[in-house]
Order: C-alpha cells, then sequence, then structure tokens
C-alpha cells in the first residue's frame, strides 16, 4: 500500500473513532448519526472492494477459518430467514433490518481485518495514543463537572447518584470507557498509570455491577498476563467467569431467578421454550428478545403469554433486548445457536494465536473487548450493540 493509501486509511480510522464514541450524543442533534455503525457496515463494502480488486498486485486469498466462520454465519442466515419464510410473524423491512444488527459485529470484524491488517497501528501508533488520551481527558473533565453541576439526568443507585454524561443509558459509558482502555493499550509504548485510574473512575461511576465486575476480571487478566508473559487459558478465564459471577451473583439472582415477571427472567425461560417447540431453526430474525422485535411488534410475544411483562408491552419495549442470549436462541434455534457459539470460539482461538511475547498490549487489547462483549451479554445485547462496533475494530486491528 502506497503513503496516500495509508493517510486515507488513518484519517478514516480517526473518524471512525471520534463518531463512534460521540455517535450516542451527536444522534441528538442529527437523528441520521443513530445509523451509523450500521451505515459504518454497509459502507466497508465498496471501501474493501476497492482494496482487493481495483490494485494489480492484490490477490485475493480466502483462509480456510474465514471460509469456516463465512459458511457458519450463513447458516446462520438461512436458518433465520426459513423461519421468516415460514412463520411471516415479520414483514422483510423487519427481519432485514435485524439480520444487518445481527451481523453487523462479524462483518466489521472481517472487513476491519482486511482493511486495517497491514501498519496502522505501527505507523501511527503515536498519533492515535494523542487522540484516545485526549477523549479519555475531555470525558473525565466532564464527568467531574458533571458531579459538581449535575449537567445531564441522573439516576442515583444505592443513594449515589450514577453518571451517564450525554449517553442515553451508564452502560453505553462503561462501554466507550472499555473501547477506550483497549486503544490505550494498544498504542501505548508504556502505559500511564493515571490514565488507567481515569477509565477505571469513569467506569465505576456508572454504577453498573457488569462494569466493576468486568473492571476487575479484566485487571485480573492484564497483571496475570504481563508477569507471567503467558496468554490467559481457557482454565483460567473460566475461574475468572466463576469470580465475576460471585461478585455479581445478587443482581443475576435478582433479575433472573427473584422476580418471576422480570424481562430477563422471562425472556430466557421462553427462548427455551422456543428452541424446543420450533426446533431447531427458531422463530426467524426480528421475532423475539431483539431490537427490530419492538420496533414491529413481534406476535411471539403474545403467543407465549408475555405481552404483559413489564418491559416487553407493546408501546414500552424498554427492556426487550436487555439480554443477548435469549434472542440467539430464540430466533435461530439449536442449530443457530451452535454456530453462533462456534464464530465466538473461532474469534478467541484466532486472539490465542496471535499472542507473542513482543505483542502483549496486542493481545491484552483484544482480550479485554471480547472478554467485556462477553460480560455484557449476560445483561444487554452485546454482540448486535452499537459498542459492538468499535470493539469489533478493535479486535481486527
Amino acid at each position: 500500500m502506497n503513503r496516500k493509501g495509508k493517510s486515507l486509511n488513518y484519517l478514516f480510522f480517526v473518524v471512525c473513532l471520534y463518531i463512534l464514541v460521540f455517535q450516542n450524543f451527536l444522534q441528538t442533534i442529527i437523528k441520521p448519526f443513530q445509523y451509523f455503525d450500521e451505515i459504518l457496515a454497509l459502507m466497508l463494502i465498496p471501501i474493501v472492494f476497492f482494496k482487493i480488486f481495483l490494485k494489480r498486485d492484490n490477490k485475493l486469498v480466502i483462509k480456510k477459518n474465514y471460509l469456516i466462520g463465512f459458511v457458519l454465519l450463513m447458516i446462520i442466515f438461512i436458518t433465520g430467514i426459513y423461519s421468516n419464510f415460514k412463520f411471516k410473524y415479520q414483514p422483510s423491512s423487519v427481519y432485514l433490518s435485524d439480520a444487518l444488527l445481527v451481523f453487523k459485529f462479524f462483518f466489521v470484524y472481517l472487513v476491519g481485518i482486511l482493511l486495517w491488517k497491514d501498519t496502522l497501528i505501527k505507523k501511527y501508533e503515536d498519533n492515535i495514543n494523542n487522540h484516545v488520551k485526549f477523549i479519555i481527558y475531555l470525558l473525565f473533565i466532564l464527568t467531574i463537572l458533571n458531579y459538581i453541576f449535575k449537567i445531564w439526568p441522573y439516576e442515583y443507585r444505592f443513594g449515589i447518584m450514577t453518571n451517564k454524561l450525554f449517553f442515553s443509558h451508564p452502560t453505553m459509558l462503561a462501554g466507550i470507557c472499555i473501547f477506550l482502555l483497549s486503544l490505550l493499550i494498544l498504542t501505548s509504548k508504556k502505559i500511564n498509570k493515571f490514565d488507567i485510574f481515569v477509565l477505571i473512575f469513569m467506569l465505576i461511576t456508572t454504577l453498573r455491577f457488569k462494569a466493576i465486575g468486568a473492571v476487575v476480571v479484566i485487571f485480573m487478566i492484564i497483571i496475570y498476563v504481563q508477569k507471567s508473559q503467558k496468554k490467559i487459558s481457557v482454565t483460567k478465564l473460566g475461574i475468572l467467569s466463576i469470580l465475576i459471577l460471585i461478585l455479581v451473583w445478587d443482581q443475576v439472582n435478582y433479575y433472573y431467578f427473584e422476580i418471576d415477571d422480570s424481562a430477563r427472567n422471562q425472556l430466557t425461560i421462553n427462548s427455551f421454550k422456543i428452541a424446543k417447540d420450533y426446533f431447531p431453526f427458531g422463530t426467524g430474525f426480528g421475532t423475539f428478545g431483539s431490537y427490530m422485535s419492538g420496533v414491529n411488534y413481534s406476535p411471539v410475544y403474545y403467543k407465549y403469554n408475555i405481552s404483559n411483562i413489564y418491559g416487553i408491552t407493546k408501546g414500552h419495549t424498554e427492556f426487550i433486548s436487555d439480554t443477548f442470549w435469549p434472542m440467539i436462541i430464540g430466533q435461530f434455534g439449536v442449530i443457530g445457536t451452535i454456530c453462533y457459539i462456534v464464530c465466538l470460539i473461532m474469534i478467541f482461538k484466532k486472539i490465542q494465536r496471535e499472542f507473542t511475547t513482543e505483542s502483549i498490549n496486542i493481545y491484552l487489547s483484544k482480550v479485554i473487548c471480547f472478554v467485556y462483549l462477553l460480560i455484557a451479554s449476560t445483561s444487554e445485547s452485546a454482540f448486535v450493540h452499537p459498542m459492538a462496533i468499535p470493539l469489533a475494530i478493535v479486535l481486527a486491528l
């Protein structure tokens, strides 16, 4: 790639960085910004086409793992579309929109590998690091000002004021902090402890157990990898998973077990019923536990008698996509769920294969993103959430 090509890639990356961080704020001013993550996913198609096919020295080489991943995603797509055609629970405009939401994470990840894999970080490491630090300290200053002057809407948890700044929800700020943390580690020759402290502080101010639990797990991973100079094993990840479950058990027990008529409880229970009743394919895109299933209210909620559950009622679907796995299980059944899990396992294995003692920071930045998404998948839409796109970009770098 020539110098101009690299410069354009860098400028495109920086523009995406700022828009993705401030997308939630920008969409309150200019509505189309709420679709930026989807637009970015679609926009990358022609960019990669030009990159691959309009250069004589470029050869299209499809690696075996990418081909397997593509086949697995196609199976999910086919099973979903098959159910949409068979049961006709949603019109094509709804289920195709939901398909884009479901696949955008994988698409940006795969395309990002092609687009930014060359020398973007190596060549522009300091520049990107400066942008990341500027954003971190801007958000930190705004956080301090918000606690003093209460600039943006807030709520109290445990008698303490939560912080979400100009974001629609504290979990958005938490996701942005994880994104910035991963980029900070990725682009820093030597990590400044105060930079890390600032991010931890902002994460804690969201007062979300998920975010606080993620901080504990992530920093245990960082300490282990840096001290041992070894990658984190599946066994150790399992132990950390048990630890995080212990840390957030009160919240898990409250939302999933104690309250029988909570949205998360009912979505989880009924997703397994759907997987059984619609074996092996599920009910299709846009029909259960997804954002689009609430936009055009899905008949499946009436069928399983959960249309009266708070947060899942027609016109008031605030909690309809409050979980991730019930959506996958319900919409794509046994086959689709297995395929989705295998795709995630393949991404994790790729991260593990790339580990070297010379690239620990790269490895850590990717593990942080992947682990956070897994943790987030227990209580939000995770891999189909807008925050999945910036994290997919880091995983692809």
